[in-house]
């Protein structure tokens, strides 16, 4: 049986859902450590031809290079180094490295830059490998190694936290988002279960809805998550916001996955409201225009992010139909993004696979290349970003036991979503 018969009869007879690489953004962001900032000092060096031999190389790690100014409007900037200045008076004080540590791994999510992830661990190196280190160190740790995509060894020091403290609701959030980005749907739901009595209910429907959406219950998820924003829609409260932005960009990835892209946008746009610098909606929304054939929208709205890769890449990718593939701005993001991947793979870190298997195919039209690495990551995280990459991309590449694999994953757990059937129905149209 061809690769597109047998699309037809595991996908479009059986009512499934899934697909195109329009991935997300949170849930875990690789590292860029001295040896991989190292590469790209030395290529930006060999293309602008300054000799290597001039670098200066400072006798120790506490040697000032220079003090860069502070700009009065960034209060986040402010207080980082307020918690910097605070800790290195005693890198020993457990209470002042954990709320460095914490603020460092908030702002590596925010700014989607993992540099912060190698200062958090060093904060927090003292208790790193203690056992008899508190919950807090635990959780820290557990959440530092989810960004990084080192799961199974989160997993197992999120288990420590929440076994030394039980009504850790920290804990149990994290695994259950750790769980539910593995498609361990099972552990997910048991970790969000815990949530129940130790926070407020617009988290606990958040992660459990996160889980039941994936799993043939779209629809009374989507309801769940609208009448508990209802409730917390007023409020200043800054946690609060954060997780009405959770929220909202929840809803929107499920209404787009039942099809419904009108509700899909309005709560995007919701979200990028209440946050309109973060990189995750941005992406979610960018994503939707693009599913929509919406390239210029797209382009708008992620001009001025090109310091987030993932936001560079997106945007290239709204710009090729606009502007051709070989237009300087699309040859600058390919080359650009060309020399993040290369240093990645040099230094031996692979939790860009999603984004660099989409790199390859829709930048560089490398078919084989984007469904090896959809695979890779595959073994990784089962998000419906990534099984909607795995089908389209084996589908390209004429890879049946891909195709298999997405189609059984989508089947088993039933999870609804029309731009996976969108996909399919696509692809048996233009055989």
């Amino acid at each position: 049986m061809g690769v597109m018969n047998f699309v037809y009869s595991h996908i479009i007879s059986p009512r499934l859902c899934g697909v195109l690489g329009l991935g997300t953004l949170r849930g875990g962001s690789g590292r860029f450590v001295p040896l991989l900032l190292g590469v790209l000092a030395l290529g930006f060096l060999a293309r602008t031809g300054f000799p290597a031999s001039a670098l200066f190389v400072p006798d120790s790690d506490s040697t000032v290079l220079e003090q860069l100014p502070l700009r009065s409007a960034d209060e986040g900037t402010r207080k980082l180094r307020e918690l910097r200045r605070v800790h290195q008076a005693d890198p020993r004080q457990l209470a002042s490295a954990l709320t460095l540590g914490q603020a460092l791994l908030e702002r590596a999510s925010m700014e989607a830059d993992p540099r912060y992830l190698g200062q958090a661990e060093s904060v927090l190196s003292p208790w790193w490998d203690n056992p008899a280190a508190p919950a807090s160190v635990w959780i820290l740790r557990g959440g530092i190694e989810q960004h990084r995509h080192e799961f199974d060894a989160a997993i197992q020091s999120l288990k420590r936290a929440v076994h030394s403290d039980p009504r850790n609701a920290q804990g149990w959030l994290t695994l259950a988002s750790i769980y539910t980005v593995r498609g361990q749907f099972t552990e997910a739901r048991s970790a969000g279960l815990h949530l129940v009595s130790l926070t407020d209910d617009l988290t606990v429907i958040c992660a459990m809805a996160g889980v039941t959406s994936m799993i043939g219950s779209a629809e009374s998820a989507l309801t769940s998550i609208e009448g508990v924003l209802t409730r917390y829609s007023h409020g200043s409260d800054p946690s609060l916001l954060a997780r009405r932005v959770w929220g909202e960009t929840l809803a929107g990835e499920i209404a787009e996955r039942l099809g419904r892209n009108s509700l899909a946008e309005t709560h995007f746009r919701n979200a990028l409201n209440l946050h309109p610098a973060d990189p995750y909606v941005l992406g979610d929304l960018a994503d939707f225009l693009l599913q929509q054939g919406r390239q210029r929208e797209a382009a708008r709205l992620l001009d001025g992010f090109d310091r987030f890769d993932a936001l560079r890449q997106r945007r290239a990718e709204a710009l090729i139909p606009v502007e051709g593939r070989d237009s300087k701005v699309i040859q600058t993001a390919i080359e650009t993004l060309s020399d993040r991947f290369k240093a990645l793979a040099l230094r031996g870190e692979r939790v860009h696979m999603r984004e660099e298997s989409r790199f390859r195919l829709r930048l560089l039209e490398d078919k084989q290349g984007a469904q090896l690495l959809a695979v890779e990551n595959w073994k990784v995280q089962r998000e419906a970003a990534d099984v909607r990459l795995l089908l389209e991309t084996s589908m390209l590449a004429g890879n049946r036991e891909g195709v298999l694999t997405a189609t059984e994953w989508i089947k088993t757990n039933q999870t609804e979503d029309a731009v996976f059937q969108k996909l399919a129905m696509t692809a048996i149209a233009s055989r």
